[in-house]
Order: structure tokens, then C-alpha cells, then sequence
């Protein structure tokens, strides 16, 4: 070893026996130091600084002389001016005496070490070395990973991605693998089972709406047979007379609906007038209506008072839905034209109007409750008396409460002001009028019930004679069972044309759509009838009264028990 000599000064932290000393290394013996590739290590205390070759561990001596401890902390390397030299520092700890049971450490030296700028180039050119080494090393490794990787996993899933393309595409079963060597070959077969599986399950459900929708075509033919048939019990065509005038409109909320109105002619001088609402929609309720409307017309006899009808109705009801959850609201009355007097029942339906021509409005009131539900109640009634302007108004609760988009009602006061400024107007205009004013409140809003009203307009006083003949068209209690609906709806149309044509005194025009276009045409002999009926009121008006009773004449053979054909064939007569 060899010793170097040292200037102390810049003594600093006295109180902790800490020397902070500058070293002067001689320039010569550094210079001597530069063509060594050796490190050069020291130790530099108070006492001075020794400095060591590799070949001799000075912390060793020293540790053995001072019993000094060695605290392995990073160095502090910086370089030394005008010399090829890196210089690192540690300090060196002694421990003292403990002081309170805790052991005291002081610095008393440092440990230094010298690097010589060849050394440390040589080391860095090899570490370079070493470190391309590696690297290119690791690169070729990650290469043939990632090669092995594109091979096993990549190119397998990417393969599967289109086989499941294809099936979402072409709806393909994904076939399976043909080697199970991985997870994506039992992925793949999994994906098989499954697209299987879809292919199966999506024929079972088109198999499965093929059915329905073949049972729905049926059943939606079915219900519009159903509501052709409905609507054909509701009355297009009312009697005519010069006492009173008669128009109506039933507007269902779905295909078939639970509302209806009918007029009877009961006799030659009286007309049987009801009006019935069914609670709820749909197919029970139409038929419930159907029967209802049957039962009616079946009962409306000239010899039986308004109680007595309704009353029976009730009992025959009550028979086939008193156990459902269904019932009806009806109004029933008998107008008898030859003393303009109105006996009616109302048996839980809303109030009816009276208008008087002077703008009095006159409410028939419920008497009682609803039909359908107990068969022994009774069922009162009340009489009141008409007058030529009066009009009679049966409507059900879906004109008053049927609502716009904000859900407003359309209210009663509205559907009474509507018919009291407008009760100077015929049945007909009233009614083409009270529905115009229900679509522009309702707008695109779908109704939410059945809307039904019968204006009866009493225009004339009492007759002393029988009803004028005119076109009183009698139906047959028993609804038909079939018929041929689109070739039925032309026909239908054809027939009210006619209708219009008579009504407006075109009695030529009127008898060739009958004659050239509907005569024998329709299926059912009771649609028949209907033609040959009007036939023969459409020669009686043309003063041709052989082909009047030949027409009437076979009308009655399609309907013996018509009471309208055989007084028009002993009025002809």
C-alpha cells in the first residue's frame, strides 16, 4: 500500500464526529495510474488515505485494525478534472456505544474507488457485446414464438371466424374439426354443436309459424266472415213511412264488436226500436249480440207490451251467459205510428234523448238494471208522447267517452250541444254529422269502445191508415253460416246503389242493377229475398203492378212468414 497525502479542512458536523476532507491524489502517480487497466481502492480516515490494488482488500485491514462496518450503499461516482478517471465514494460507519439501548452509528471514513477509462471501456465494450448477444438472441426466440403462435392459435382462429361468418351469412352448419389437438378444436366443435342446434331450432320455429300463420289466415278469414255477418244484422235499410225517419252508424273498436240496434215492424202501425251494449269486446261479445238481436226479433210481437218482451229476452239470456262475466245494457221501445206515442224499457243503458223540435231535451232514464244476469227481475216501462220536429237519440256510452291523442273525452255536453243545434237536420245528415264531428276530435287516436246511434226522426202526425208501402226489408232469425265474403261485399254495394237509385226516384236505373246484376246471385235465400222485395217495390212505383206481384209473389216463396210481402200483395190486390 501506499500512502498520499491528504489536506483536511472544510471540517464540517463536529457534533457527530463527521469529517468531510478534499483529497489531493498526486498528478504523477495518477498519471502513472492511466495505462492500468487495475482499480484503484482507498480509504481515506482522519489518520490519511491508503490506497490498494486489487490484489489486497484494504476494507479487510482496516476492519481488523478499526473495527470499522461496512454499509454496502450506492456510490457517489463522479469524475476527476484533466484525468482519464471515474472516482465512487461510500462512506464508512463505526459503531459506538449504545445510548438509550439503541446502537450508535459515526461516520468515521470513506471508502473510494478509482476507475480507469480503459477498464471501464473495455467492460462497456463487452457488456455491449454481451447485450447484442442477448438481444439478438431474444429476438429470434420471439420470432419463432410468434411464428408458433400465427401457427397454433391465429391461423386456427381465424379460420373459425369464417366458418361462423359463412353460418351467419348462408346459415351453414360449421362443421367439426377433424382433429382434436387444441382449445380451438373443441371450440370449433362446440360452435358446431351450436350452429346445429340453431339450424334445428330456427326449421322447428318457421315450421312452427308456417302453422300459425296458416291458423291465423284461417281465423282472421273466420272473424271477417264473423263481422260481414254482424254487420249485416245491423240495419243499412229502415222503413219508410211519412211518419217517421230513421237513420243510424255503428262504428266497432275492433273486428267484431258488442254494440247493436235493430228496428222490428212489429205490425203495419208499430215499429219495435232497441238498442243493446254488451260489456266487453271481440268474439263473445258479438256473440252475445247476435243472440241477443235473434231473441228480439223473435220476441217483438204485436200482441206482447214493451215489459214482457224484455222480460222474456232477459230469461232466454240468462239461460246461456248468466254464468260468464258478460251482460247487456238495453233499450227497448214500441213506436206506435198511428197515435205518435213512444212505450219503452231501458233496462241499465245510458239515458236516451228526446229532443223536442222547441230544444227541450228529455232524458229516458234507466228503470232498472242490465239483462243477462238474473232471470226473475221485472222490467217496468214508460210511455211518453211525440210530436212532428221530435227526434229520438239511442247511442251508446263510446260516442260521449271516445278520446283524442291527449286523451280528452269527447263528453256528453259536447255530443248534446252538437245534436241540439243541429236538430232542425234529417236523421240521416245528423248522423253523417255527429260521426264527422267524432273523427276530427279523435283524430289518428284509435277508439277505445264500440260507437252505435239510432236517430229516429218523427216527421208527420199520426196515420190513420196503414204504413205506406215502402222498403222494409225483413231479415231471417237465423244467421247464416256461410258465404262467399268479397263476391258478398260487391253484391252488398251493388244492392245499396240500388237503394240509393230507388230512393231518389231513378226507379229504371234502380230495377236494371237489380234485375241485370243481383237478381239470383247471392247464395243465401234470404239475401235473395232482399232483391226480390225491392224488385217489387220498384215496379209498383213505375204503376207496373203485374211485375209488382210477380216479384212479391216470389218473395214470398223465399220467405213464406214475411208479414211486409204479404201486406203489400193484399194491398195490391
Amino acid at each position: 500500500m501506499r500512502n498520499v497525502a491528504i489536506i483536511r479542512d472544510n471540517i464540517k458536523n463536529e457534533k457527530v464526529g463527521l469529517s468531510i476532507v478534499s483529497v489531493i491524489l498526486d498528478n504523477e502517480y495518477l498519471k502513472s495510474l492511466v495505462n492500468k487497466p487495475d482499480l484503484i481502492i482507498f480509504i481515506l480516515t482522519k489518520q490519511g488515505m491508503t490506497l490498494s490494488s486489487l490484489e489486497l482488500d484494504p476494507i479487510e485491514v482496516f476492519k481488523n485494525i478499526t473495527n470499522i462496518n461496512f454499509k454496502k450503499k450506492p456510490y457517489v461516482v463522479r469524475s476527476i478534472k484533466n484525468h482519464k478517471f471515474y472516482i465512487a465514494t461510500t462512506p464508512l460507519y463505526k459503531i459506538r456505544e449504545k445510548i438509550n439501548n439503541k446502537p450508535v452509528e459515526t461516520i468515521i471514513g470513506t471508502l473510494g474507488i478509482l476507475y480507469g477509462f480503459e477498464s471501464v471501456n473495455k467492460f462497456m465494450i463487452t457488456f455491449q457485446r454481451i447485450s447484442i448477444i442477448i438481444f439478438v438472441i431474444a429476438v429470434i426466440f420471439a420470432s419463432i414464438i410468434a411464428i408458433l403462435f400465427a401457427r397454433n392459435i391465429t391461423v386456427p382462429i381465424l379460420n373459425l371466424k369464417e366458418l361462423v361468418g359463412e353460418f351467419q351469412k348462408n346459415f351453414i352448419e360449421i362443421p367439426k374439426a377433424k382433429i382434436i389437438k387444441d382449445e380451438i378444436s373443441l371450440l370449433q366443435n362446440s360452435f358446431s354443436e351450436m350452429s346445429a342446434n340453431i339450424i334445428l331450432k330456427t326449421r322447428e320455429l318457421e315450421k312452427a309459424n308456417e302453422e300459425i300463420s296458416a291458423a291465423y289466415s284461417v281465423m282472421k278469414k273466420e272473424l271477417l266472415m264473423a263481422r260481414n255477418i254482424q254487420e249485416a244484422i245491423i240495419p243499412k235499410i229502415f222503413p219508410e213511412s211519412e211518419i217517421v225517419s230513421l237513420s243510424g252508424m255503428y262504428l266497432p273498436m275492433e273486428d267484431l264488436g258488442g254494440d247493436f240496434y235493430d228496428v222490428y215492424q212489429i205490425s203495419p202501425t208499430k215499429l219495435g226500436l232497441v238498442i243493446a251494449d254488451v260489456s266487453g269486446h271481440g268474439v263473445p261479445a258479438s256473440l252475445i249480440t247476435m243472440m241477443a238481436k235473434v231473441s228480439f226479433a223473435t220476441y217483438s210481437k204485436e200482441d206482447k207490451t214493451c215489459s214482457e218482451i224484455v222480460k222474456i229476452v232477459n230469461e232466454e239470456l240468462c239461460k246461456v251467459i248468466a254464468d260468464v262475466d258478460n251482460y247487456l245494457t238495453v233499450f227497448y221501445g214500441i213506436l206506435d205510428l198511428e197515435y205518435n206515442e213512444l212505450e219503452y224499457s231501458n233496462a241499465g243503458h245510458n239515458d236516451v234523448y228526446l229532443i223536442k223540435s222547441d230544444g227541450t231535451l228529455i232524458l229516458l232514464s234507466s228503470q232498472t238494471t242490465f239483462i243477462g244476469k238474473l232471470d226473475f227481475l221485472d222490467f217496468p216501462s214508460d210511455k211518453v208522447k211525440l210530436s212532428i220536429g221530435d227526434k229520438l237519440v239511442l247511442y251508446t256510452d263510446g260516442i260521449p267517452e271516445a278520446r283524442n291523442k291527449d286523451k280528452d273525452f269527447f263528453t256528453y255536453e259536447r255530443f248534446n250541444k252538437i245534436l241540439l243545434d243541429n236538430r232542425y237536420l234529417a236523421a240521416k245528415d245528423l248522423v253523417e254529422l255527429v260521426r264527422k264531428e267524432i273523427d276530427e276530435f279523435q283524430g289518428e287516436e284509435l277508439p277505445h269502445d264500440d260507437m252505435t246511434l239510432l236517430i229516429v226522426d218523427i216527421i208527420g202526425e199520426g196515420l190513420k191508415s196503414k204504413v205506406e208501402i215502402g222498403i222494409s226489408i225483413e231479415r231471417e232469425s237465423v244467421i247464416p253460416e256461410s258465404r262467399e265474403i268479397i263476391e258478398s261485399e260487391e253484391l252488398d254495394k251493388l244492392f245499396i246503389k240500388a237503394i240509393e237509385k230507388f230512393k231518389e226516384g231513378n226507379f229504371d236505373d234502380a230495377r236494371k242493377i237489380l234485375e241485370d246484376k243481383l237478381y239470383k246471385k247471392y247464395k243465401l235465400e234470404n239475401d235473395n229475398f232482399k232483391v226480390v222485395n225491392l224488385l217489387g217495390h220498384v215496379y209498383y212505383k213505375m204503376m207496373r203492378y203485374n211485375e209488382a206481384m210477380k216479384f212479391w209473389k216470389e218473395a214470398l216463396l223465399l220467405n213464406p212468414n214475411s208479414k211486409e210481402v204479404n201486406h203489400n200483395i193484399e194491398v195490391l190486390k
